[in-house]
C-alpha cells in the first residue's frame, strides 16, 4: 500500500511539473519570434526552435509523469537555450537561460533530469566551439571563446547540477516520508493505532515523530478507556447479581413477615378465647358445690387453652428472632450494594478523565497535522473523529455517573427502611416475650386450680379469689387495653412485611440500573474495539521506499 502511495505522490507532482513545464515551453515561442529579426535568424526559429517546442509539448501531453516526458522536457530547454545564443550572436547574458532552466527542471524532484539537461549543455558547447572556431555559421560566444571558457562554463554547470542532484534527492525523499506519512494515516483512519511511520530529518521528520508519538499515546488511551469499560461491565454484572439475590433474600423476609403477621392476629383470638374461659371458670365458682365436675372439665380445658397460647407465642418470638436475622442480613448485602455503586462512580471518574485526556490528544493531534501542511489533513480528520469519540466516551461517563448517584440515593433510603423493620422486629420479639411470660403464669394458675378441685366444696371462696388473682397476673383484668397490644403487634408485623416489600421493589430498580450500567459499558467497549492497538508483524512499520519512475 506505501509503495503505490509513494508512487501516486511522485506521479502527481511529476503531472504537475509536466504541465508546467507544457506553458513554459509555449511561452518560449513569442520570445524565439522576437529575436528572430535582429540577426535574420527567421530560419533557425521556425525551424528548429519551434520543432523543438512541439516535440517536448507533444511528449508531456502524451505520455505524462513518465521519466521520458521529463528527459525530452530537460534537453528541450537546453535546445532551445542553445537557439536562443545563437539568435543573439553568443551573448554572454544569454547563457543565463541556461542556468535558469537547470533550475527549473528541480520541480520534478528526480535527480537525473538535471544531468539530461547538463549532458545536452556540455554537447552544446563542446560542438558549437570547434564548429564557430572552424567558421560555420553558428554562434555559441561573442568573443573568440576556446576551451578554455568553454571549460569556465561547464564547471559553473557542473557546480548548479551538483547542487541541483543533492536538492532532488533531498525533496523525493520528503516524498517517500511524507507518503509514509499519508499511508499510516490512512491506517489510523481504518483504526490501526499500531501502526508507525520510520522517522526521518527535517520538518517532515519531525512531523512523522509527532504522528507517532500521537498515535502511541491515544492507543494507550483507547486501551485503557476498553478495559475500565470491561471493568465496570464486570462489576456492572456482578451488582446486578448481587440485586438478584438481595431481592430473592427479601421475597423470603416479606414471607416471614407475613407469618408473623397472621401468627399475631392468631394471638389476638386465642387470647380472647382465653379470657372468654376464665369468665367462665369465674361464674362457675359462685355454684362449685353443685358444679365440682363441670368446673373441672372447663379447667382441663382452659389448661389445654393456655397449653396452645404458649406454643404460639413460643413459634411467634422465633419468627421474630429469624425476622430480625433476615432483615439485617438484607442491610448487610445493601451495605455491600452501596459499596459496588461508590467504586462504580470511581471508575467512572477515571472513563471521564481518560475521555478528555483522549479530547486533548486528539486537539493536539489536529494542530500537528494542521502545522504539516497538505500532506497532514488526512490526520487532521482522523484526529477529528477520534476527538468526537472521546467526547461521546465522557458523555456516557457522566451518565453512568449520574445513574451510579441515583443507584446509591435508592440504596441509602433501602437501608433506612430496613433499618426501621429491624427495630420493629426487634420491639415484636420483646412484646411476644412478654405474653409468653403471661402465659405461663395462666398455665400455673389453671394447674394450681385443677390440683384444688379435689377440696373445692369446702374452699370454695379461696377459689373465687384465686381465680380473680389469675385474672390479675395475666393482665386480663385490662382486657381492652392487652387487646390493643396484640392487635398493635400485628399491625407492626403487616407494616414490616410492607417495608420488605418496598425493599424488594428498590433492590429491582437497582439490578435494572446495573443492567443498564453494563450496557453502556459493553457499547463503549464495540465502539472502541474497532481500533487495533496492538501491531501485527509486518504491518506496523511504514518506511520510506524510493519512488517509481
Amino acid at each position: 500500500m506505501q509503495t503505490a502511495v509513494v508512487h501516486d505522490l511522485a506521479s502527481a507532482a511529476h503531472r504537475s511539473a509536466d504541465r508546467l513545464f507544457f506553458w513554459l515551453l509555449l511561452a518560449h515561442l513569442p520570445l524565439l519570434y522576437a529575436l528572430a529579426p535582429l540577426h535574420g535568424t527567421w530560419g533557425v526559429a521556425l525551424g528548429i526552435g519551434t520543432p523543438i517546442v512541439a516535440v517536448a509539448c507533444l511528449a508531456t501531453w502524451l505520455l505524462p509523469g513518465t521519466f521520458v516526458s521529463r528527459a525530452t522536457v530537460a534537453a528541450a530547454l537546453m535546445l532551445v537555450s542553445a537557439v536562443l545564443i545563437h539568435q543573439t550572436a553568443g551573448m554572454i547574458e544569454t547563457h543565463f537561460h541556461i542556468f535558469a532552466s537547470l533550475a527549473f527542471l528541480l520541480l520534478y524532484r528526480d535527480w537525473r533530469v538535471p544531468l539530461v539537461g547538463a549532458g545536452v549543455v556540455a554537447l552544446h558547447h563542446f560542438g558549437f566551439d570547434l564548429m564557430q572556431r572552424a567558421g560555420s555559421p553558428v554562434h555559441l560566444f561573442n568573443h573568440a571563446g576556446g576551451l578554455k571558457v568553454v571549460a569556465v562554463h561547464a564547471a559553473w554547470v557542473v557546480f548548479e547540477t551538483a547542487i541541483l542532484v543533492y536538492m532532488s534527492l533531498v525533496l523525493a525523499a520528503e516524498t517517500r516520508q511524507a507518503a509514509a506519512l499519508m499511508a499510516m494515516a490512512e491506517r489510523m483512519g481504518e483504526g490501526d493505532l499500531a501502526s508507525r511511520a520510520a522517522g526521518g530529518k527535517g520538518a517532515m521528520g519531525d512531523a512523522v515523530a509527532a504522528l507517532n508519538q500521537g498515535a502511541g499515546r491515544l492507543s494507550d488511551s483507547i486501551s485503557t478507556v476498553r478495559a475500565r469499560a470491561r471493568e465496570v461491565s464486570d462489576v456492572a454484572n456482578e451488582l446486578s447479581t448481587a440485586a438478584h439475590h438481595t431481592t430473592q433474600a427479601t421475597s423470603g423476609v416479606a414471607v416471614s413477615l407475613t407469618q408473623v403477621a397472621s401468627g399475631a392476629q392468631q394471638q389476638v383470638r386465642d387470647t380472647q378465647a382465653v379470657a372468654a374461659a376464665l369468665d367462665v371458670l369465674g361464674g362457675s365458682i359462685d355454684g362449685v358445690t353443685e358444679q365440682v365436675a363441670e368446673a373441672s372439665a372447663k379447667s382441663a380445658h382452659a389448661m389445654a387453652v393456655a397449653q396452645s397460647a404458649s406454643r404460639v407465642v413460643t413459634q411467634a418470638m422465633a419468627s421474630m428472632e429469624q425476622i430480625r436475622a433476615s432483615v439485617l442480613e438484607a442491610a448487610e448485602q445493601i451495605a455491600e450494594v452501596r459499596g459496588y455503586g461508590e467504586r462504580i462512580g470511581r471508575i467512572t471518574a477515571v472513563i471521564t478523565e481518560m475521555a478528555e485526556q483522549t479530547n486533548l490528544l486528539a486537539l493536539n493531534a489536529a494542530i500537528e497535522a494542521a502545522r504539516a501542511g497538505e500532506h497532514g489533513r488526512g490526520f487532521a480528520v482522523v484526529a477529528d473523529e477520534v476527538r468526537k469519540l472521546a467526547t461521546q466516551s465522557g458523555a456516557s461517563a457522566m451518565e453512568a455517573a449520574q445513574l451510579v448517584a441515583g443507584a446509591q440515593e435508592v440504596t441509602s433510603r433501602t437501608v433506612a427502611t430496613v433499618e426501621r423493620g429491624a427495630s420493629q422486629a426487634r420491639e415484636g420479639a420483646a412484646r411476644a416475650a412478654d405474653a409468653g411470660s403471661a402465659l405461663g403464669e395462666i398455665l400455673d394458675v389453671v394447674k394450681s386450680t385443677a390440683q384444688d378441685l379435689g377440696s373445692i366444696s369446702a374452699q370454695a371462696r379461696d377459689i373465687s379469689e384465686a381465680s380473680r388473682a389469675a385474672l390479675v397476673a395475666a393482665g386480663l383484668d385490662d382486657r381492652a387495653g392487652f387487646m390493643a397490644a396484640s392487635e398493635a403487634n400485628a399491625a407492626a408485623a403487616e407494616h414490616a412485611a410492607s417495608a420488605v416489600e418496598e425493599i424488594n421493589a428498590s433492590m429491582e430498580q437497582v439490578g435494572s440500573y446495573a443492567q443498564e450500567l453494563a450496557e453502556i459499558a459493553s457499547g463503549l467497549d464495540r465502539e472502541f474495539s474497532r481500533f487495533r492497538t496492538v501491531a501485527l508483524p509486518g504491518l506496523h512499520v511504514f518506511q520510506p521506499e524510493p519512488a517509481a519512475a
